[in-house]
Formats: structure tokens, C-alpha cells, sequence
């Protein structure tokens, strides 16, 4: 509820004392316009809009100072310049973020908290940028938020040009209500009014709107007011422009600080000098009258509009006071885009005409440029180096790129094995295993990361750069065999592929002579060592048989000739040579006439053969074959036949003919004692019964007892 309405003497005060506009004359200010236009029909209720010629109204008068056009300026720093007042207002009429620990979720407050958070606020919040800082702003009081008001308009009541944002209705004042101090002063910006409100709650306290303001009638003047530096190339600096301070007051003005201050403030330097002819140096004391000098320089880095502030903090009632300054950066505009991301593109930009923009064209890691625009136009083609140049630029370009994830080269070494095609893979991917290569006489052993076949690759592993893999070897060892036929054995060799075997010791093979060795198991091939061995192979060993000689040394008989036997075959008994005087006793192979020769023994040497001499002679003993008599025992053996175990029955006398059984007899000996035949040494003697192994057994010179 509204507690009460200000007395339109209020009202009427503000609106003509003294506000922001000095007069040619010392001490006076000019009152300004109220921004009413129309007049309207007293005599009417309803009031209607009339000709305000002759009327005396507001609308037909139009007394006071015009105002500014524009009339506000945005600061682009989160402030709005209102160019009438020279107050600096929040571009923003409803922030609603907690400052100074009061919160303002919905917007309005109690007096005290829009005090606090009004005296609280600073660059930061709310949008702002200006470079202000808590003790800058302050709640307005009920003639700044009057200023505002256009007297044509509602709804709000502000000018039709006005730039702020979210403007409320009831807006809290810092002035207290006299008649009863435990209200203040509040004014409705919808209609214009003026009303009061409780401060604090004893039932339920007013809670407004709050709009904070800053600047406003200073001792501190500058000239000029305001700076437009004009047009510039950007990146090029202007010529330094000098800016007058004057103290207009009866006081010293003691400033703190000066800088510059808003959104483009980096783009405007101020040079204080040092104090010294006419300069204000850092913190100057301006005495009543007193003046000094800064110069401000302007070095445009983008394009289009650019402002700022010179700012001077001081004692003054005002501070800070900002002096506007304004320049316009010619030149183009250089954006970028990526399309998809995976890299970034960043070109020179701004750009001062007929200057050149290079473009440095990054990729993410394993990524490369794939498409290129410059104004739609391809230009793939003229990025070099992952570098780009606009020469003589003379328009704003729209740059826009995109990346592609790398393919990468797997390159297969096989080192003398078979060609294996190299593999374009995608980066972190894998390669897929090829077919194993072939290299004769080795067998695969892998793929190998490095040349020095030390590190085995795992084609599960994403290739993420250009590699080159190698192929191991293992040279194949391949075994010769060496088949003797019957010779001492011959150990094997294992020989690497493409080496050389080596030629072993000769085997021996009794009765036999070597003759080399052979590739192939009939004997036609010879083998030359020098050969390399590329595989398993059987080497054969070629034997020539012995032949002897069997010499007959008849001791005095008739001559025997010597006979030529081949290896292990036997000597054919000769003729029995004949001695006068004497019996032939056998041959023996023994020159001493001991040890009887069988001539079924193989012959494995040269031997000779010593004919026996009985002195005297003998009747041939008489064999008998059932009833029949035979005159020796061959001729015995012979008639019995082909039938196993006959028997041959031996009379008395010595068996002196060579006797070789076949097959098995069985041999008795019958007859008596025999003494001519006592003397015969190293005879075998018989007695009893005897079975003869066919094949085995050869009987000669039997003495029988």
C-alpha cells in the first residue's frame, strides 16, 4: 500500500531549481525541457489533446534548454550516458545479481539493502565493464531519477530513445521523506511521480526497484568534454590529443588516479607527463582555478566504433569524472571458422586496408587441413606449410576450414622375402597382418619394428605414424645323410640353407674299396661337396669288392696255379698235386702244416696255401650207405641223397679227402685202431657219433680210432 503522496510542491521544486546546466553567468544554470510536446482540453474530463497555441501549457511553451541528440550514449561497458545530465546510469535498470552480500533474486529491495548493494556495485557485475569499483555507484536521488523523465511518454516515462534494458516502475531514491523519516522517497518511472514508502517493516516494509547512478555535477571540468578522434587504420596510433583539466570549484581538487576506463580502454593510452609544464603527472592537486594537462593517444586494434573514458578519480563530489572518448578503427575483418573441430585457424585480424592477414592453420595431433574457404572460394590449394596469406586485403573474409584424421603408410621389409604390399591405415586403427612372405631356404620368423629385428610387432597395436616393418629370417638347416651300404657308419651333418657340407673321413667296409659318395641310391651321380645343400639329402657311398690272390705252394709237388677270388667268395681246391714218395696230405694255410685249410672259408686277404705230404701210402678208407660200400666219404655222401640225417658209416682209416656236407648227415665211425696213422699231428679225431651241419662243416683228413 501507499502510505502517502508527495505534495506536488516537491514535484514542482525539482523541477525548477538548479540542476547540470551552467549559464554564461557565474553561479546561474539553464533549466532544461521537460519533453512535453501536446497540450490538452481543461474544460473536458476526459481531457483531450488540443491546439497548444495560445494556451500557456507545458506543450506550447517548451521552456528550458533543449536536450542533446542523442540524448543518451551507450558506454558498451554495461553504463549508458545520459549526454543532458552528464549522469552515468546501469545500462541495465534491473540486475538482479547479489552484490555486497544482498541478494536481489527478484529484483526489488528494502532501502537499506538497495543502499548497500547500490554503494557495493563495481566492474564485474551486472555487465559491467567500466573499470569502476565499490564507492562508484550510489542509489539516485529523487532529482537525477526525475531527470530522466519525459513528460510526453509513459509507460515508461522515459525518452522514446532511451537504452537501457528491464526498466521497473517504482524506483527507490536516497532521500529521506521529512515528515516522517522512517520513510523515503521513491519515484514511479512509469507515470513520473514521486511517492514514499516505509524504510524498514513494522507490519510489511516497501520493497523497490533499484537503479544505480554515478557521476553527475563535478567541480572538475575538462576541454574538451568529449573526444572523437575520428577514423583510423587499425594497428596505426593516432596523433596525441591534449585534454584540459580546470578545477571550477573553491576547493582543491586532490586526484588519486588517471586512466582509462571501459570496454576498449586498452585501445586509448594516456601519457600524464610528469608534472612539469602544464602536465598533471600522476596525482596532481588542482587549486581553485587551477589547471593541468594529459595527452590521450588512440591505436584502434578492431575494427568499427570504439569508446572509452578518461577517467579521473579525486576528492570531488563527482568522482570519478569520465571524459568521453570515441574513434572508429577502418580496416577489415578477418574471421575464422572450423568446421567439426580437431584444429584451430587464426588469421590477423583486424586488418588495415590494402595491409596482408597470414593465417596459421593448426591441426590437433594426427589431424590435417582437409577443406579450405576463403569468401566460399576454395583455396586448399594455397595453404602452404599449414600457412595462409590474404595480400592486400580490401574486404572482410570469411575463413572456414576443416580437418580430417590422418591416414598413415605401414611398410612391409620383407628383407629378401617375397613383395608385400604396404597398407594405408587410419590413424588408431591397426594394420592387418599380411600373408606371411616366402624366402627360400629361411623360414618367417614376424614382423619387427625396428631394423635391428629386436622388437616384435603386435598388429593389435593403432598405428599413430608412418613405421616401416621388417621381416626376421630364420635360415633353414637341412640334415645330410650319409648311407654307408654296409660301411662304417657316417655321422649325419646339419647345414645351413645355401652352405656347403663337409666331405667326411672315408668309411671302411671290409673287403672293399670306397668309391666316393653318390646323390642317388644307384650310384650314377657323384657328389661334389661344393655343392650348396638347399635341402635334406641322402648321400650314398659307392664300394668297390676286393679281389685276392690264393697262392698254392705245393712244397715240392707239382705245380698249382694261384687263383684270383673275389672278396668273401672261396677258393675252388685244386687238383691234388702229386710228390713222389709221398701221399697229399691237404693244403694248409699255415706254412708250419698245422691248421687245415676248408675251402669253403671265404677269402678276405691274399693267402697262400702250403701243400701237406704223407710220407708213404694208404688205402682210401671205405665208406658204407646202408649195405653199399663207397670208396671215400664223398662219394658216400653224395649216394645217400638229398634226405636229411642219412647215415654214412665210416670203416677204419683216415678220412684224406675234402669232405663238405650240405645238409645234415649224421656220421658214424666204425672200425678199429689204426697205429700207421698214430704219428699225424693236429688231426681231428672222431670217435662215437657225429652230426654235421649242413653248409657248416667241412671234413678233412679224419683219423679215425
Amino acid at each position: 500500500m501507499l502510505r502517502h503522496i508527495v505534495p506536488l510542491l516537491l514535484l514542482i521544486s525539482f523541477l525548477f531549481q538548479p540542476f547540470s546546466l551552467q549559464s554564461a553567468q557565474a553561479g546561474t544554470v539553464q533549466l532544461f525541457k521537460t519533453g512535453q510536446t501536446k497540450c490538452y482540453d481543461p474544460s473536458s474530463n476526459t481531457w483531450n489533446e488540443i491546439s497548444c497555441s495560445g494556451t500557456g501549457q507545458d506543450g506550447d511553451k517548451q521552456a528550458g534548454v533543449a536536450w542533446p541528440s542523442p540524448r543518451f550514449s551507450d558506454n558498451n561497458d554495461g553504463t549508458v550516458t545520459d549526454n543532458l545530465t552528464g549522469l552515468i546510469w546501469l545500462k541495465n535498470a534491473n540486475c538482479k545479481e547479489t552484490v555486497g552480500g544482498i541478494a536481489k533474486t527478484e529484483g526489488n529491495l528494502v532501502w537499506q539493502d538497495a543502499l548497500t548493494w547500490s554503494n557495493n556495485l563495481a566492474s564485474g557485475f551486472c555487465g559491467l565493464t567500466d573499470g569502476t569499483v565499490a564507492g562508484d555507484w550510489r542509489l539516485p536521488n529523487p532529482r537525477e531519477l526525475l531527470s530522466l523523465v519525459d513528460r510526453q511518454n509513459r509507460w515508461p516515462s522515459l525518452p522514446s530513445d532511451h537504452l537501457f534494458t528491464d526498466v521497473q516502475g517504482f524506483n527507490w531514491t536516497s532521500s529521506s521523506y521529512k515528515p516522517n523519516t522512517t520513510y523515503a522517497i521513491f519515484v514511479n518511472i512509469d507515470t513520473g511521480t514521486v511517492i514514499n514508502n516505509p524504510k524498514t517493516a513494522y507490519s510489511s516494509p516497501a520493497r523497490h526497484y533499484v537503479w544505480p547512478v554515478r557521476g553527475g555535477q563535478s567541480s572538475l571540468s575538462a576541454s574538451p568534454a568529449v573526444h572523437a578522434f575520428g577514423s583510423l587504420p587499425v594497428l596505426s596510433s593516432s596523433a596525441p590529443q591534449t585534454v584540459t583539466l580546470v578545477n571550477n570549484g573553491a576547493s582543491d581538487i586532490v586526484v588519486s588516479s588517471i586512466s582509462t576506463a571501459g570496454s576498449d580502454s586498452s585501445m586509448f593510452t594516456v601519457d600524464t607527463g610528469d608534472g612539469t609544464g602544464g602536465t598533471c603527472g600522476t596525482t596532481p592537486t588542482l587549486a581553485p582555478a587551477g589547471s593541468c594537462t594529459v595527452t590521450v593517444t588512440f591505436s584502434p586494434t578492431n575494427t568499427g566504433a570504439r569508446s572509452s573514458a578518461l577517467r579521473i578519480r579525486s576528492n570531488d563530489a563527482a568522482s570519478p569524472k569520465d571524459i568521453g572518448l570515441s574513434g572508429t578503427g577502418e580496416g577489415y575483418t578477418i574471421s575464422t571458422s572450423v568446421i567439426g573441430g580437431n584444429g584451430t585457424i587464426d588469421c590477423q585480424s583486424p586488418v588495415a586496408p590494402a595491409a596482408s592477414s597470414n593465417c596459421t592453420i593448426s591441426p590437433s595431433a594426427h589431424y590435417h587441413l582437409a577443406t579450405f574457404t576463403d569468401n566460399g572460394d576454395d583455396k586448399l590449394s594455397s595453404v602452404t606449410n599449414n600457412s595462409y596469406t590474404i595480400n592486400a586485403v580490401s574486404t572482410d573474409h570469411a575463413i572456414s576450414g576443416s580437418f580430417a584424421v590422418n591416414s598413415y603408410t605401414v611398410t612391409f621389409e620383407s628383407n629378401g622375402g617375397g613383395t608385400v604390399n604396404s597398407q594405408t591405415v587410419v590413424y588408431n586403427t591397426t594394420a592387418t597382418e599380411p600373408v606371411a612372405p616366402i624366402k627360400t631356404g629361411s623360414t618367417f620368423d614376424g614382423w619387427f619394428s625396428d631394423s635391428g629385428l629386436t622388437t616384435p610387432f603386435n598388429f593389435a597395436t593403432p598405428v599413430t605414424a608412418d613405421i616401416t616393418l621388417y621381416a626376421k629370417w630364420i635360415i633353414n638347416s637341412y640334415t645330410v645323410s650319409f648311407e654307408s651300404n654296409e660301411g662304417s657308419a657316417v655321422s649325419s651333418q646339419t647345414v645351413n640353407y645355401n652352405a656347403t657340407a663337409t666331405e667326411p673321413a672315408a668309411p671302411t667296409r671290409t673287403g672293399y674299396t670306397f668309391g666316393g659318395w653318390f646323390s642317388d641310391s644307384g650310384l650314377t651321380a657323384a657328389f661334389n661337396f661344393a655343392t650348396p645343400v638347399t635341402a635334406d639329402i641322402t648321400l650314398y657311398a659307392k664300394w668297390t669288392i676286393n679281389s685276392y690272390t690264393v697262392t698254392f705252394d705245393s712244397n715240392g709237388g707239382g705245380t698249382v696255379s694261384s687263383q684270383t677270388v673275389v672278396y668273401n667268395t672261396s677258393a675252388t681246391e685244386p687238383v691234388t698235386p702229386t710228390k713222389t714218395g709221398s701221399t697229399f696230405g691237404g693244403w694248409f694255410s699255415d706254412s708250419g702244416l698245422t691248421a687245415v685249410f676248408n675251402f669253403a672259408t671265404p677269402v678276405t686277404a691274399d693267402i697262400t696255401l702250403y701243400a701237406k705230404w704223407i710220407s708213404g701210402s694208404y688205402t682210401a678208407p671205405k665208406a658204407k650207405v646202408a649195405s653199399t660200400d663207397y670208396t671215400g666219404a664223398q662219394a658216400a655222401y653224395s649216394a645217400a641223397g638229398t634226405t636229411s640225417g642219412s647215415v654214412i658209416k665210416l670203416l677204419e682209416g683216415t678220412l684224406v679227402e675234402n669232405f663238405t656236407a650240405d645238409r645234415n648227415i649224421t656220421v658214424t665211425l666204425d672200425g678199429g685202431y689204426n697205429t700207421l696213422y698214430e704219428g699225424i699231428q693236429s688231426e681231428t679225431t672222431i670217435n662215437g657219433v657225429v652230426t654235421l651241419k649242413s653248409g657248416t662243416t667241412i671234413i678233412a683228413q679224419l683219423r679215425i680210432k
